[in-house]
């Protein structure tokens, strides 16, 4: 997770469909451009951050026609997450629910971009160079930290990612990276099988 943390998007509308079944579901002509999931950690289920993606209706409708002809499966969980990183118009939103480190932060960082090496999605001189911008870009959490209501919002348009950290009204941090290397890493980083949040995501496409 390149732990894209921050605002709040409201709740993604679910696909139709019975849960629990292998029926190809009925996609609500709403569902599939929001989506929404809590993270939470350890087995005390911590809530840690809620996380907010927004794709474009043209990654949406794909992913409707999709779900629309198979049944849930695990190939179709991995086309449908392909989809979405691919989405050429995203936003990314997380707000923290509990507070940690800077030090906390930038470590699960660095962790959650070499997850994607093993998933195939970036080589190993990515993710340490990927690793190395993200300590500097995220330097100045050493001394704020992360309190409880931050927020991060990705925006993420063609090859350009937009970055925003906000507490309250206070802008502590925000940047520009241009380039696919740095929007392929970020939306994999959701929707990527290592990902801590690619399963509460993918739920709210299918409706579990």
């Amino acid at each position: 997770m390149t732990l894209a943390a921050t605002g709040v998007l409201a709740a993604g509308t679910a696909c139709t469909g019975a849960p629990g079944t292998n029926a190809v579901p009925d996609p609500n002509p709403g569902c599939c451009q929001e989506l929404t999931t809590i993270y939470e950690a350890s087995i005390f289920k911590v809530n840690v951050m809620r996380i907010g993606v927004r794709v474009e209706a043209e990654t949406a409708a794909a992913v409707r026609g999709m779900i629309s002809k198979a049944p849930q499966s695990a190939q179709l969980e991995d086309e449908v997450a392909r989809h979405y990183q691919a989405a050429q118009a995203a936003t990314v939103e997380v707000e923290f629910l509990m507070a940690m480190s800077g030090e906390t932060f930038i470590t699960n960082t660095i962790k959650s971009l070499r997850g994607l090496v093993g998933d195939g999605e970036l080589t190993a001189e990515a993710a340490e160079r990927l690793s190395g911008e993200a300590r500097a870009r995220f330097s100045f959490l050493a001394a704020a930290g992360v309190r409880t209501a931050d927020r991060i919002r990705y925006d993420v348009v063609a090859d350009t990612v937009m970055t925003t950290y906000m507490r309250g009204e206070q802008l502590l941090m925000h940047d520009r990276q241009v380039g696919s290397f740095h929007r392929d890493a970020l939306l994999a980083s959701y929707f990527a099988p290592s990902s801590d949040f690619r399963r509460g995501l993918l739920d709210q496409v299918f409706r579990r």
